[in-house]
């Protein structure tokens, strides 16, 4: 199946052309189109009404979110293409600055409020800038800095990465992480790393947003070949998670999920990690339970 039959047949579009560089010309859905002036590129993720109902730029998720479409089309979608898929998306804002020369993030009264210790600072080098209020926490593959995430502290976006930065080369912290006969588990930001370390949970590694890329397989791979998916608990997070086991079995990896436990949200908010309980997808499979059933448990 092509793209265009998939907007036609499962969305219910109509579509004028498919024109070059995979840009459709769509009758718009939501303003009654009649001149097919809704422009969608399903490779770059861009799409504009020009009667300005809809503009976006955060990809295929983003689009069927903006039309309304039924909640579950984007993973039918993303299982059918999974190729076109921005494991990125939605693009963060990005920032530059000298992160090496910052002063240790010591003492500091934010991240005390994170309960991230001294010690957890000195060991993952997080700096702190005083003139933007920031937190940064560098990212490093191999020993070489790779880039930073910035965590504005008063100000928004409350997180900006690094200018270029390749997340599909990276996986934080891949040279401290310490896989167990568990595996290794997969959280999305770098506060749910720091709090599962200075807990003592160091087989923890962060894909630093929701979708796990091929190139981040890969580095999984060179770690274990058990992985354990924690997604968030919202619809949002299991769809996700949904996607990512079906990407990461294709690799022939071992799939578990974990959640973060006594209904938190994420790892980040965590205060023990004794109740930490896993599910195997196969298991789950053989007793016909999903993801929704586990989550609320």
């Amino acid at each position: 199946m092509e793209v265009k039959e998939f907007l036609e047949k499962e969305v219910g579009l109509r579509i004028l052309r498919e024109g070059r560089n995979n840009e459709l010309m769509i009758y718009c859905p939501i303003h009654g189109d009649n001149n097919a002036s809704l422009a969608l590129n399903y490779h770059t993720g861009q799409y504009h009404c020009f009667a300005g109902c809809v503009k976006g730029s955060d990809g295929m998720e983003g689009f069927f979110r903006a039309i309304d479409a039924d909640k579950n089309i984007f993973l039918r979608f993303a299982t059918i293409f999974s190729t076109l898929i921005r494991y990125d998306e939605p693009e963060p804002k990005k920032d530059d600055v000298e992160v090496e020369v910052l002063p240790l993030a010591l003492d500091n009264k934010y991240l005390q409020s994170r309960r991230v210790s001294n010690e957890t600072v000195e060991k993952f080098q997080i700096k702190y800038h005083k003139g933007f209020d920031a937190i940064f926490v560098p990212l490093y593959m191999d020993s070489k800095l790779k880039g930073y995430v910035r965590r504005n502290i008063r100000t928004q976006p409350k997180y900006l990465n690094s200018q270029n930065l390749d997340r599909d080369r990276l996986l934080f912290p891949f040279d401290s992480v310490k896989p167990s006969e568990l595996g290794v588990i997969v959280v999305e930001g770098v506060f749910d790393v720091l709090n599962a370390y200075e807990k003592g949970l160091t087989n923890v590694v962060a894909s630093l947003g929701g979708f796990i890329s091929p190139g981040q397989m890969r580095l999984l791979g060179r770690l274990h070949r058990n992985v354990v998916l924690c997604p968030d608990r919202d619809e949002s997070g299991l769809r996700i998670a949904e996607q990512n086991t079906k990407n990461l079995m294709k690799y022939g990896f071992n799939i578990s999920y974990t959640f973060a436990p006594e209904g938190y949200k994420d790892f980040g908010d965590v205060r023990n990690f004794g109740r930490l309980k896993t599910h195997s997808y196969f298991q789950l499979a053989a007793q016909h339970k999903d993801l929704k059933f586990i989550s609320s448990m």
